[in-house]
């Protein structure tokens, strides 16, 4: 690397230089907005669906488009480019300035959320015209739209993740300083300079964005920014090797789940999609008690692990950045889980209403995610065998035992995890319950999958230390994964969860005056005979539902009150917190 950053000298210094001007007129443009808005009164309305809880101007991202714009253009002008590098710069000429004045205008006089689709589309249609687009071989029917898809995803994702202070610009500067060095001797120059250029631009913004907040970047900023990174993550990823083409979109890691799971979680609720809210994985981290600023230097600390990881393939061979990798998603995979539990959502009018199958598939879908989870750490567990027993290199004699063995392991293990109930949810207090059933699972998985091979190819030119290793690591991997949640709960708190009471009305009046007034909120009731779904006097304190599948929407849990109810009953209920897959709690949940 040091012999790259010596030939690179010249692009470096350009860089240096370059980004520290970049930074010195964003953080003079953004202090000059901020007074000029304050001056004139170019100050919003607060909306309430936002987090901020004072108005604040949001023309921060006119002085992120301008610092960035001028001294591109300054830099470049004139220069001696190459033909692709040529491509980029019509890209940011003509492309940068549209997408600004498509979120200054979004800003001012708030578009539908169709039409600004409509012309993210066209932004990133002229982007992949001018040949800026993932390589996958010269599959252009793959190459194309992927990458429109993620232009628009990104710049979407980005005006998501702009929810609180500091956060879209910081992860924005963090992933451009990773991709900055990652870039060093590989890349185009252009497209280096232009990510020092970034990180200046989001540097001197940050200075009067970080909490507390006293200018906001708004949709012009924030597209404007998912625009400029997208384009250069798509041109620097065709001068990556085939196997580590898509390792740049790593550094996106936290956009890219964080509107996962609010589309997710929204669809769920029966939510609009496209409207504002407070549900996003920065607000969770505040419900659990931590402060703004620091829920935001948690992201940042994920941004920093999972740039460190993209910035690894300088120093690892593909096949260990990849498996790095990895672990590092699917801990973001059990973040994410951890956080969408935490309560966030509360009783109103539903823009639709999701189906029973709709339910049943919230329901059964973390265990699919599970399966799916298990057979990366499988595939993961069996390659790094390899990798540990031949110190850091397979020889390529076994890439092909490799390949063919890969299919029969996951399928032998998958069956035995099935069989032996590895998929019975998010389990709590589950290590000391759960340790035995995991050791035997994969001990036997292990056992059946070295009978299969020798079966079918006697164990010929197999490593039994591989698979010795192989079975510590997969047990280890799943030990770990199953526990995260609980690692979570220790480090940022445990989520309070929404409960459910179910019963007769006059049980619930005698429960609802020992329950302390912080838990409140947190109950929801379910009467079981009709004449009570009136209220009962008690509409104004308790949040009611009408029926199982609404409770479902929002409770994993309920008590049952079961004060003078029949047998049939207390069955009928029974078969129901079966089929919605409700937890049934004692009292003390409660009170």
């Amino acid at each position: 690397m040091i012999s790259q950053l010596i030939f690179w000298q010249p692009v470096l210094r350009v860089s240096v230089w370059g980004g520290v001007v970049s930074f010195l007129f964003s953080g003079g443009m953004t202090w000059l907005i901020w007074r000029l808005c304050l001056r004139y009164r170019w100050i919003p309305e607060l909306s309430e669906d936002r987090w901020a809880k004072a108005p604040r101007p949001i023309l921060g991202g006119v002085a992120l488009f301008l610092s960035f714009y001028v001294s591109f253009v300054y830099i470049f002008m004139g220069s001696e480019l190459s033909a692709f590098e040529w491509k980029i710069w019509w890209v940011f000429l003509v492309g940068a300035p549209f997408v600004f004045f498509l979120g200054l205008v979004d800003d001012f006089f708030c578009l539908s959320p169709q039409i600004k689709l409509l012309f993210q589309v066209a932004a990133a249609c002229f982007v992949v015209g001018m040949g800026v687009y993932l390589p996958l071989g010269g599959i252009l029917f793959v190459e194309i739209p992927l990458g429109i898809f993620l232009l628009v995803g990104l710049m979407n994702g980005l005006n998501l993740l702009d929810n609180m202070d500091g956060l879209c610009g910081g992860v924005v500067g963090i992933s451009a300083i990773f991709l900055f060095f990652l870039s060093l001797g590989k890349w185009p120059g252009l497209i280096t300079v232009s990510l020092a250029l970034l990180v200046g631009a989001v540097g001197g913004f940050l200075l009067f964005n970080f909490y507390p907040a006293k200018i906001f970047m708004g949709d012009s900023g924030s597209l404007f920014l998912g625009y400029t990174l997208g384009v250069l993550i798509l041109g620097g990823s065709r001068f990556q090797e085939v196997e580590n083409v898509f390792l740049p979109i790593l550094v996106l890691s936290i956009p890219i789940f964080d509107t996962g799971v609010v589309i997710f979680l929204r669809w769920r609720h029966g939510r609009n999609i496209f409207q504002g809210g407070t549900d996003h994985l920065s607000h969770r981290l505040v419900a659990l008690g931590i402060s703004e600023r620091k829920a935001v230097l948690i992201l940042y600390l994920i941004g920093c692990i999972v740039g460190a990881i993209t910035l690894s393939e300088r120093w690892f061979s593909p096949v260990i950045t990849w498996i790095l990798a990895s672990l590092c998603l699917v801990g973001m995979f059990y973040f994410s889980v951890f956080l969408s539990n935490i309560q966030v959502y509360f009783p109103q009018k539903r823009v639709w209403k999701v189906s029973s199958a709709g339910v049943r598939f919230y329901q059964f879908a973390p265990r699919l995610l599970e399966i799916g989870i298990d057979i990366i750490l499988i595939t993961i567990s069996f390659v790094s065998a390899y990798l540990i027993r031949f110190e850091g290199s397979v020889p390529e004699v076994y890439l092909p035992l490799i390949f063919q063995t890969i299919p029969i392991l996951i399928t032998a293990k998958v069956g035995i995890f099935v069989s032996m109930g590895l998929y019975r949810g998010f389990p709590r207090n589950f290590f000391f319950q759960n340790f035995k059933r995991i050791l035997g699972a994969t001990s036997l998985s292990s056992l059946i999958c070295v009978l299969l091979v020798t079966m079918l190819w006697r164990f010929e030119d197999f490593s039994r230390a591989v698979f010795i290793i192989d079975w510590a690591l997969i047990t280890l991997m799943i030990l770990v994964s199953r526990t995260l949640l609980q690692v979570y709960e220790s480090l940022l708190g445990a989520p309070r969860r929404a409960i459910g009471i179910v019963g007769k009305m006059e049980a619930f009046r005698v429960i609802w005056e020992e329950i302390a007034e912080e838990k409140r909120e947190w109950i929801y009731f379910l009467p079981l005979e009709e004449k009570d779904r009136e209220g009962g006097g008690l509409e104004e304190e308790v949040k009611f539902c009408d029926s199982w599948e609404e409770m479902a929407f929002y409770c994993q849990g309920f008590v049952l009150l079961q004060y003078d109810l029949s047998a049939s009953l207390r069955q009928w209920v029974w078969e129901n917190s079966q089929r919605y897959g409700f937890e049934v709690l004692p009292l003390k949940e409660v009170l």
